[in-house]
């Protein structure tokens, strides 16, 4: 279904704003094999709790943590980067271009959540210099394999109207195709707020 929604391209749904950047986006990226999320269920189960044990401080999994980013182990990544970026957890750095440099080597071996995240952090340019139209384009490629939190960022770009035109009834339907892929309640209920405050301002005007 995403692909009936955004196989035209995201980033041609309406002209770059005049603050966007504008350079070509990145075309490795795709060349990129992107594998849906449960692809990597059992690893990212994995990972995900040897984060926490790194995060409370059992530097052993720190080192086995480290160890499978270093051999490029995609959730080992995204959960190293994830961990070390929280200031309560014991192995936390305040080094925003290593902890984003993590989530673009995550998001290069095609993995959805590192795809997604390293997308936001280009188009905010959170320690990486600013990207739209690559950002973009990474929304496009990991919502075509289901990934529920793509989708809700396209729908975001869509509702803000900063980087593509605002499009409110396109983004409402990128809304309800993914909200249901998304595990993440709390951002669901954002973009939601967003997009009835958006509505809510269009209809005033």
């Amino acid at each position: 279904m995403m692909k009936n929604l955004l196989a035209s391209g995201l980033i041609m749904l309406a002209p770059m704003a005049a603050r966007a950047v504008e350079p070509t986006p990145d075309l490795s990226w795709l060349e990129v094999q992107v594998s849906p999320m449960n692809f990597y269920g059992r690893e990212r189960a994995i990972y995900k709790n040897i984060g926490r044990e790194a995060c409370a401080g059992d530097k052993d999994a720190y080192v086995e943590l480290l160890e499978a980013a270093l051999d490029n182990v995609a959730p080992a990544l995204t959960s190293l980067a994830y961990q070390s970026g929280r200031n309560e957890c014991r192995f936390s750095t305040l080094d925003i271009r290593y902890l984003t440099g993590l989530y673009e080597k995550a998001a290069r071996l095609g993995y959805p959540l590192a795809m997604t995240v390293y997308g936001r952090r280009l188009i905010d340019g959170y320690g990486v210099d600013t990207d739209v139209p690559t950002g973009l384009m990474l929304f496009e490629l990991a919502g075509q394999v289901g990934y529920g939190d793509a989708g809700l960022e396209a729908a975001l770009e869509l509702i803000r109207g900063e980087h593509l035109a605002q499009d409110l009834e396109a983004a409402e339907k990128i809304f309800n195709t993914f909200k249901e892929a998304s595990p993440n309640k709390g951002f669901i209920e954002r973009v939601e707020k967003e997009l009835a405050k958006a509505k809510a301002a269009a209809g005033e005007n």
